[in-house]
């Protein structure tokens, strides 16, 4: 899937110059080429910055970008840039490659030209792929893929969210040759995404679970070489303490009965004195029925959301194999056993920094959409929708010293946060709740992106490439 980067003259870019002044380098429309929806092309607005704006800047930048109208807007940074070399090279590379065969815009090109690129610091095996547009999409697609089972089982979608989740799967669709998986044609994925986006007459379930299948079709194809230990985990000992805060088990239990292969419990839960929810991932003989049984329970223990992600033998491994966590690790498992993937150290570290920086092109693009539209589609007086997403600075942070085995309680790290990154979640869920989550969404992109550089400078995981002398030099 090709893209075409241009600069139409209808765009007037002076309140950007006059507001940013120095920070403003330049911008480039971005043309894709028609998506599953869509039968004509669609454009994007790359908005350069040498320097990265402040919260308060952003927010300025989308409130101009809604008054002159540009379409789907987006601030790229310098800092933004760079990380792309390591965790989206496509992007980067588009973007060099662009300059240096359309060096109109002068000012424009240097700034491209000037971008430096990482490289990372830490062993990893040599399959993991880090730097590579497989790596990018294995996180693109886990990211999008691990929300389904909440999808269904807390009724937690719009037709907006099916959308998106075959907008990746149509993404990916262009790669698979050049990702060498030929368990799918990208003539039958695209006719999937087709058949599934269409079909709004057919109940949600059928459409969510299909999507849902497909997901992890092409996680455990993307997963094929990454480096793992097998690993089997048995039910934990409980104490009498957590035998009451996990009493809900025994409930799964009875619902699921044989279909049931292991109960895993992770997050703030687990680790934590207070706690939002609980998360549970629920290993299976068969993901359909099961999420057919708890289709929308909402299941609740003692007033406490239980979000649950459920995944069977077809999909299980190849899921965790691409996740940000090992199982054995800050996780209880409250029944039964299951063989889990370990990754190292290093591989869980990059694996968060992807995500992080998926997280932050994510963040970006529903800012510029919530600044012009006020809400999502069916989203209307669902505020607490949006706070998954203003915590992405925490899950971030969680799952970096989560591989480092760093304290990783909820307090702990919402003090940090506040602290460190001047982020706190509580003034970001009264924006959410006073009808101004763009700006929320807009502050958690800015966190993001600052976390990603404070860890980077704590565990020291990716430097700049070192200057390669020209040749006539050498």
């Amino acid at each position: 899937m090709k893209d075409q980067l241009s600069i139409p003259a209808t765009v007037d870019m002076n309140p950007f110059r006059s507001i940013f002044k120095n920070k403003y380098a330049g911008y480039r429309i971005v043309t894709m080429p028609p998506g599953w929806r869509e039968k004509e092309e669609s454009d994007f607005t790359f908005v350069l910055f040498n320097e990265e704006l402040t919260p308060s800047e952003l927010r300025d930048f989308f409130t101009i970008a809604t008054a002159q109208q540009l379409i789907n807007p987006r601030p790229v940074s310098r800092n933004l840039l760079e990380l792309s070399s390591l965790f989206h090279p496509l992007f980067f590379e588009r973007f060099r490659q662009e300059a240096a065969t359309d060096p109109a815009d002068e000012a424009y090109s240097q700034f491209i030209q000037s971008l430096k690129t990482y490289h990372p610091l830490l062993s990893v095996n040599a399959d993991t792929g880090m730097g590579t547009n497989r790596y990018y999409l294995q996180s693109l697609l886990f990211l999008a893929g691990c929300t389904l089972s909440a999808a269904i089982i807390q009724n937690r979608f719009t037709e907006a969210t099916i959308q998106s989740k075959l907008d990746r799967l149509w993404q990916v669709s262009f790669y698979l040759e050049s990702l060498e998986i030929d368990t799918i044609t990208r003539e039958a994925l695209q006719q999937f995404v087709l058949q599934c986006g269409y079909a709004t007459d057919s109940p949600s379930f059928d459409r969510i679970s299909a999507i849902k299948k497909m997901y992890g079709r092409l996680l455990t194809a993307l997963s094929s070489g990454v480096a793992t230990t097998p690993l089997l985990v048995k039910e934990s000992p409980l104490t009498p303490a957590q035998q009451e805060r996990f009493g809900f088990a025994a409930d799964l239990h009875s619902m699921l009965t044989e279909n049931l292969l292991a109960i895993f419990v992770y997050g703030s839960s687990v680790t934590s004195e207070s706690f939002a929810d609980y998360d549970v991932i629920l290993y299976v003989k068969d993901a359909d029925a099961a999420l057919r049984k708890l289709s929308g329970q909402n299941p609740t223990y003692k007033g406490v959301d239980i979000n649950i992600s459920v995944y069977d033998e077809g999909d299980f491994y190849g899921f965790q194999s691409l996740s940000g966590d090992n199982l054995d690790q800050h996780v209880l498992c409250l029944y039964g056993e299951a063989v889990i993937p370990v990754k190292s150290a290093a591989d869980l570290l990059y694996r968060n920094f992807s995500f992080g920086y998926v997280r932050m092109r994510q963040l970006l693009g529903m800012a510029g959409f919530l600044a012009k539209e006020g809400t999502h589609s069916g989203l209307e007086g669902k505020a607490n929708l949006y706070q998954y997403f203003i915590k992405i600075p925490m899950h971030i942070a969680k799952g970096m010293r989560a591989a480092m085995h760093a304290p990783n309680n909820k307090e702990l790290i919402n003090q940090w946060t506040k602290v460190t990154l001047n982020y706190a979640i509580e003034e970001q869920v009264a924006f959410c709740e006073n009808g101004r989550p763009w700006k929320a969404i807009s502050n958690a992109y800015a966190a993001t992106l600052k976390l990603l550089y404070v860890l980077n400078d704590t565990y020291h995981a990716f430097a700049y490439d070192e200057w390669e002398v020209p040749e006539f030099l050498r």
